[in-house]
């Protein structure tokens, strides 16, 4: 039998594949990987991804059973490399992304770039 994968590599690989997908512009694979909110929320809209676009995805971090923080970095052609944090709840059985913000540095000075 197939190995079920960690709540965290769950998570980790939701984000994932919507970004293979997004980069991809497969719009319709890439949705299914949000939470049913998130869905309907966007109704079909999603911007292009800008050129060069690829991510690293970084840790999983537990917030609650149901729920965690998958940081990544997203690096694409012209613009800085930016720091997220994607939400991903478990909703149907299945790891979805439901939110995602911009990580706030802890230590780090963000500063440069400019």
């Amino acid at each position: 039998s197939k190995q079920v994968d960690s709540p965290e590599e769950a998570s980790r690989q939701a984000v994932k594949k919507f970004f293979d997908a997004a980069i991809a512009e497969d719009f319709d694979e890439a949705q299914k990987y949000f939470c049913k909110a998130r869905r309907d929320e966007l109704d079909g809209q999603m911007d292009s991804a800008p050129e060069g676009a690829k991510v690293d995805v970084g840790t999983a971090k537990k917030k609650s059973n149901d729920s965690y923080d998958v940081n990544v970095t997203f690096h694409s052609k012209d613009r800085p490399e930016m720091d997220l944090v994607f939400e991903v709840i478990k909703e149907d059985a299945k790891w979805l992304i439901c939110d995602y913000r911009v990580a706030t540095p802890g230590s780090q000075n963000g500063g440069g770039g400019h």
